[in-house]
């Protein structure tokens, strides 16, 4: 039993950095990527937004 709390425990802390990973990314992009279509960028920053919210959230089950 409390292998298996490790290992979802593990899981949940892999999940969270590769979602913090992409939020990285998308940044990365925005900036380089600054000529880019206003739309492009709109959807871009509201996909950013939406995944910090879900990091924030996700901190109380780490």
């Amino acid at each position: 039993m409390a292998y298996y709390r490790i290992e979802k425990r593990h899981f949940r802390v892999k999940k969270y950095f590769l979602i913090r990973r992409g939020v990285k990314s998308l940044y990365r992009y925005l900036n380089q990527y600054q000529a880019a279509d206003e739309k492009v960028k709109k959807i871009a920053k509201e996909t950013i937004a939406a995944e910090e919210t879900l990091i924030k959230d996700m901190r109380e089950y780490l």
